[in-house]
């Protein structure tokens, strides 16, 4: 289909030149023509565009907190107005008046954590005192030494003891272009439509809030829970790793549900090892593990490990996986280097969307260049031998 957008304006242009000749100057041609392939252009790399945009999630957590106290400051200020100082009424005169209009400049409480990187990030109260708890670090005391007009606001700190049972994660979204998307057919992922999700089992990715829950499918105790978050925030960014966990009651679920998770989340994000366990009365029944890994290596050790276990511990697990990031085990794939020879696709719905607005488009300029006053004028004229000749003009003109 996205020849045939391209072959309409060609084709209209013969049309026009077939039927309506005269009605047509040369450039208008061009106007027809040329306009037509750039929109098709535009509009196919938006949708290629938009085809490849996915969603990855980072790991990060919070290193020390800070809550500024309120303060103020004396800002000082001139002013300046026009005043009258004589003239007419139809011709006054004005000078300018200078005058002082400094103020008190009030600054409210103000909290923050920050990151690995010493990113400072605003948070509401609620969640700083939180985080606050979690850490259960004594306070430091910090003089902002400002220069302040009554109110000396100062600072307080609490900082990570590194602890990861007072840990407190974070997750980023993170956009990025995926060819893979623009090329699914390639890699024989089954379409499964957004309406049929929950009925087959799968999962959506989870959301994030401050943090993001890695295992779905199971309610983990909240020690266990923190354990694989703590993994993803503090080893994350290091590895560029991500792991999530995603649990089936094998009674209801083959392996083959972890295909279909597979195509669902189009063989996940290029950080991401994705961990399929059924389980059966508590027991681990089967184990599927897929990304995007240039080695299988992670996948392979991890499957092993957890088919040698009757049940799934987290802490244990959280400890293997964490071995293996620090061997080197975790390869992650460079989609821009490993898959730029990927030809990206549009979808039906697009083409179809291109083709309509290309038709609009030469169907309003060829009426506009039938009614319009441009026209090409033939007449024949005889020459000293008795022959004749055409002679053309353009644009209605003498």
């Amino acid at each position: 289909m996205e020849i045939i957008i391209f072959v309409i304006p060609f084709i209209v242009a013969v049309f026009l030149l077939c039927f309506f000749r005269k009605e047509t100057v040369w450039w208008e041609y061009l106007l027809l023509i040329v306009p037509s392939l750039l929109i098709s252009l535009f509009f196919e790399f938006v949708f290629k565009r938009a085809n490849i945009s996915d969603t990855e999630y980072l790991g990060d957590y919070v290193t020390k907190i800070r809550h500024e106290d309120p303060w103020n400051e004396w800002v000082h200020k001139t002013c300046s107005r026009r005043v009258r100082c004589g003239g007419t009424a139809k011709h006054p005169r004005y000078r300018t008046v200078y005058y002082d209009c400094s103020y008190c400049r009030e600054h409210p409480d103000r909290w923050y954590y920050y990151t690995q990187d010493g990113t400072q990030i605003p948070v509401i109260r609620e969640t700083w005192e939180k985080i606050r708890d979690r850490l259960g670090e004594p306070m430091i005391f910090i003089d902002c030494h400002r220069k302040f007009h009554t109110k000396d606001g100062d600072a307080q700190e609490y900082r990570f003891s590194g602890d990861w049972r007072r840990s407190w994660p974070l997750t980023w979204s993170h956009e990025y272009q995926n060819p893979i998307l623009g090329s699914r057919s390639l890699f024989g992922f089954t379409e499964i439509p957004e309406d049929s999700v929950e009925s087959w089992g799968l999962y959506q990715y989870p959301k994030v809030f401050t943090d993001q829950n890695p295992v779905l499918g199971k309610n983990l105790p909240p020690r266990d829970n923190l354990r694989l978050r703590w993994l993803n925030g503090s080893l994350g960014k290091k590895y560029q790793f991500r792991l999530y966990t995603l649990f089936w009651n094998a009674r209801k679920y083959g392996p083959e549900v972890a295909d279909l998770q597979k195509s669902f989340w189009q063989g996940g994000n290029k950080n991401e090892l994705v961990v399929c366990i059924g389980e059966n009365s508590g027991k681990i029944s089967w184990v599927r593990c897929f990304s995007w890994e240039d080695s299988p290596v992670m996948s392979v050790r991890t499957r092993m490990y957890l088919e040698s276990k009757k049940t799934f511990n987290a802490q244990e697990y959280a400890g293997f996986i964490t071995d293996l990031l620090k061997q080197g085990s975790w390869k992650r794939k460079k989609f821009s280097e490993d898959f730029d020879y990927l030809e990206i696709e549009i979808s039906d719905t697009q083409a179809w969307i291109i083709l309509i607005i290309t038709l609009l488009y030469n169907i309003g300029i060829s009426w506009w260049i039938i009614i319009n006053e441009f026209k090409n004028d033939e007449r024949e004229t005889g020459d000293n031998n008795g022959s004749s000749k055409t002679t053309r003009r353009s644009w209605g003109g003498y």
